[in-house]
């Protein structure tokens, strides 16, 4: 603990030293040392004020931004399938339903049995056979 200090304290020093902007250095050369570390180091009591910070989380704001849309559409395209292919289904399953429904009341009615009848044997209202009778004798 005492050589970290050490060596902290001689980077710090080589710093001061230095031309370059010192914040940025602290932070090049040493990526391990926490906001609370540098920030002692360089006498600051908010790292947060700085404009090293600012730009770093203006620039995490940003990327997570992006990235959130990026997963976001993703996801909107995910449902969107899953949404189609149930609807999908559906219609499908619907329109089985009724094409048997059609074949049944046409096989009904070519041997003999009345509208009523069929209606009655299908359990369906007979306004829900009239019209297939009827598409049938114009085809």
């Amino acid at each position: 603990m005492a050589s970290d200090r050490r060596h902290l304290t001689l980077s710090y020093d080589c710093i001061l030293s230095s031309k370059t902007s010192p914040g940025i250095i602290v932070v090049y050369k040493l990526p391990q040392a926490s906001r609370e570390e540098i920030a002692r180091m360089l006498g600051l009591t908010d790292l947060k004020q700085t404009r090293f910070y600012q730009e770093a989380f203006t620039e995490g704001l940003q990327e997570g931004r992006l990235e959130g849309r990026q997963e976001g559409r993703q996801e909107g395209r995910l449902e969107g399938l899953q949404e189609g292919l149930q609807e999908g289904l559906q219609e499908g399953r619907q329109e089985g339903r009724e094409e048997i429904t059609r074949n049944i009341v046409l096989r009904l009615n070519n041997l003999g049995y009345a509208s009523e009848a069929i209606a009655e044997i299908l359990g369906l209202p007979v306004d829900e056979i009239l019209p297939i009778l009827e598409d049938s004798n114009e085809g």
